[in-house]
């Protein structure tokens, strides 16, 4: 498996407020960043969504934000980057917390380029996740 890879894991299921516990964690070649964000289920769900298919065209394009600031928050943004359809994936992390005394919040963006048929396997993998089947999705890179 590639070290390179965007993995969505379960950490606290919903108590029944509709609201549980993740992990994000990225990695690339040189660069990695985990962080705990409180969402909601169906915001796998809404990716998966977005991402049926996907690239469609050399100009695809799909940005999807999981979290929100002061609770964790993870910002991603899938391009075709040629027209053999090679994706490249920025994900941008975000603390929970600011750190103490500051107001600042610690940051990572890495880059991971994956294929297709990566991406159809990571949008079966979010809707497990979405519904509830499955406690972790990840998207693996090359």
């Amino acid at each position: 498996m590639s070290p390179c890879s965007l993995s969505f894991v379960l950490r606290q299921p919903d108590d029944g407020d509709g609201l549980a516990r993740f992990e994000a964690i990225v990695e690339s070649d040189s660069f990695a960043g985990k962080i705990q964000f409180w969402g909601y289920a169906e915001q796998f769900d809404e990716l998966a969504e977005k991402l049926k298919g996907f690239p469609a065209s050399p100009e695809s394009r799909v940005e999807h934000a999981l979290g929100s600031p002061g609770v964790g928050l993870c910002e991603m943004k899938f391009e075709c980057i040629d027209g053999v359809g090679h994706v490249a994936v920025w994900a941008e992390l975000e603390a929970e917390h600011p750190v103490f005394p500051s107001n600042e919040y610690q940051k990572s963006k890495q880059c991971i380029l994956v294929d297709p048929a990566s991406v159809d396997q990571f949008y079966v993998e979010l809707k497990g996740l979405g519904s509830g089947s499955e406690i972790r999705a990840s998207l693996y890179g090359k």
